[in-house]
């Protein structure tokens, strides 16, 4: 690395952003649109590259998440997502000790706003009005998640954002230090090309680079002796992902579920519908869950064999076939045809994404981890990479606690199922030796979501948490933090859209508007 320093001396009116990925594209946008200087510093580039596996290790519960469910490019985790989108409820938010986990410092209805805000944004229409309850508990609810047209926040903004001369980019370049005077951040660090930059004299500093690279960052300036953070001890704490489990599957699957839960389309966007957990207000034992049902078939294979015919015609196939391969391919893309016009007819006629009849159904649960101070990111400071930074100790522990009440989602479901005659719901064996022996096997069958949650949480109080109501880093008076990291609990749903809801109530606070 080349040792000499490159200044770069700003006007204290810029708002400096580290990471261009999702959160931190969609607030860059934000601020320029109300007149704001941005400059984003992006470890990535155009391409989409993994992190190193020296740079982190997991050492907890097994997730796969911290290996492939990041990464490093302009537009961020967006070039990986589906773009699904769901809301928070109100349980999730009540200011009751459940489990010892930490409290929100907001309200589920200023939450809500912000969430309907950005719906409106990416011009998705609410689905509150397809909800329904569904079991005679009123336990069980229908509802639908949303899908975003384009889900690549790159292709969203970054065009529109180097057309602005609010607007200047850093890419490949990596964030190491952060510098204070007293509580205010006036100094950071950044490698590009081999090149040291120091840039002094911003507005403000706003972490979006992500759960594991937020709190590498904030773990490695909090050993610095000026940093005004380095007596909290919850910086990487009560990290958090969901519990995935595929928990049986529904026999003699009948025509009416698959319909009723198969995919829908409305004003253009995709929706899917799914079965939550929604007692009533006050529940000491309520953790999130959500139910989806996935089905299997040979449909995708004669949408592969169909693709690749139709490109082959109009001369854009990868592999160039041959006239006579291309006749060759004929019969079998007739046989597929029977499978392809049900999908535009279902498609065209009844806004729904077709599901052969004939699928196998499984059944599957996605759970709310219980908010853990054990469960945790660290760093080792003897294990450094080219650029200095410290390898990522990712310790994810699970509660156990949350079984006892997916053990009770799943049977009040099955019971829903096989009251309207759906089909017959076949659990796994692990799931019935549970229920007599209460033992930890079931632990062995779960997988994360990619949804890294928690180490940075919001918190009334510098010592509950690491950031406050509004984002900014407790002792701070210009650091901030976007994205997952900062949820105290991560309810049922994907954390995608309530980060985005805490992301444009922070725009909101930066340029001292109140839109609502």
């Amino acid at each position: 690395m080349n040792n000499k320093e490159n200044i770069l001396t700003l006007s204290f009116e810029e708002n400096v952003i580290i990471g261009g990925g999702t959160m931190g594209l969609f607030l860059a946008n934000k601020l320029i649109e109300n007149k704001q200087k941005v400059i984003v510093i992006e470890a990535g580039n155009d391409n989409i590259a993994y992190f190193d596996s020296f740079s982190f290790s997991s050492v907890g519960q097994k997730h796969e998440g911290i290996a492939i469910g990041r990464a490093k490019a302009l537009g961020g985790t967006s070039n990986l997502w589906g773009g699904q989108l769901t809301k928070f409820i109100e349980n999730d938010l009540e200011e009751l000790n459940r489990y010892n986990q930490p409290l929100w410092p907001i309200q589920w209805k200023e939450l809500d706003y912000y969430c309907n805000r950005v719906l409106f944004e990416f011009n998705i229409k609410d689905t509150g009005e397809y909800k329904r309850k569904i079991s005679s508990s009123n336990e069980l609810e229908k509802y639908y998640t949303y899908w975003m047209y384009q889900p690549n926040f790159k292709v969203l903004y970054l065009n529109k954002l180097q057309k602005s001369p609010l607007f200047k980019l850093f890419s490949g370049a990596v964030v190491t230090d952060l510098e204070f005077t007293n509580d205010t951040c006036y100094s950071l660090t950044f490698i590009q090309k081999g090149k040291q930059y120091r840039i002094n004299n911003f507005k403000n500093v706003i972490l979006a680079n992500g759960t594991f690279e937020q709190i590498r960052l904030l773990l490695k300036t909090k050993l610095n002796p000026n940093c005004p953070y380095k007596n909290n001890n919850l910086i990487g704490k009560y990290f958090q992902d969901h519990i995935y489990l595929t928990v049986g599957r529904i026999k003699n699957a009948e025509k009416k579920l698959i319909t009723e839960f198969s995919n829908i389309i409305r004003d253009g966007n995709k929706l899917q519908p799914k079965i939550r957990y929604t007692p009533e207000k006050g529940d000491i034992i309520y953790i999130g869950l959500t139910a989806f049902f996935s089905f299997t078939s040979n449909l995708s294979d004669n949408i592969d064999l169909f693709k690749q015919f139709l490109k082959a015609i109009i001369g854009k196939d990868e592999k160039k076939l041959t006239l006579w391969n291309k006749i060759q391919m004929i019969p079998k893309v007739a046989k597929s045809f029977y499978v392809v016009f049900p999908i535009i007819y279902h498609y065209i006629i009844n806004n729904r994404l077709y599901v052969p009849f004939s699928s196998n159904v499984s059944l599957n649960i996605q759970s709310q981890q219980i908010s853990s101070i054990q469960s945790s990111i660290d760093i080792d400071m003897k294990a450094l990479d080219n650029h200095g930074m410290p390898k990522i100790i990712l310790d994810w522990k699970i509660d156990g606690r949350e079984m006892d009440r997916i053990i009770f989602f799943c049977d009040i479901i099955k019971m829903y199922i096989e009251e309207n005659n759906f089909g017959q719901v076949e659990f796994e064996p692990w799931i019935n030796d549970y229920k007599v022996s209460k033992s930890n096997e079931w632990k062995k069958y779960i997988k994360d979501t990619y949804h890294q949650a928690g180490g940075a949480i919001m918190s009334t109080k510098p010592t509950e948490g690491v950031v406050d109501k509004n984002l900014r880093v407790h002792q701070t008076n210009n650091l901030f933090i976007v994205g997952p990291s900062v949820l105290p609990t991560s309810s049922y749903a994907n954390t995608g859209l309530t980060s985005l809801a805490l992301t444009l109530r922070l725009a909101d606070h930066l340029t001292n508007t109140n839109s609502k």
